[in-house]
């Protein structure tokens, strides 16, 4: 599946269907070859698919998930996203969300 198409597809359907917000995994799974623990390493992330999908949908809010490992990445994200989704670091360092206002 070409990730190009396939996500503005799925963001139309989604905005279609009345939803106020997207959130974007900026990793593209892989359904066979790999598995769930794989999935979360080996396919790259493409931060830029995201932010293409945001400029495509500039009054939609459109938040990044993936990889993001502090506010200061978080903080950059949101110049071409609405929002940004710390996952795993926040499970691993709850900490860090001392830091959110």
């Amino acid at each position: 599946q070409d990730p190009e198409p396939a996500l503005d597809a799925l963001a139309d359907g989604v905005f279609a269907a009345g939803a106020g917000a997207l959130w974007v995994h900026a990793r593209k799974a892989w359904l066979e070859g790999l598995s769930p623990k794989e999935n979360r390493d080996i396919p790259p992330l493409d931060y830029n698919r995201v932010y293409r999908l945001k400029a495509k949908n500039p009054n939609k809010f459109i938040g990044i998930n993936g990889g993001i490992q502090s506010l200061e990445e978080a903080l950059d994200h949101i110049d071409h996203a609405d929002g940004a989704m710390l996952g795993r670091a926040a499970y691993h360092t709850p900490g860090i969300l001392a830091g959110v206002d």
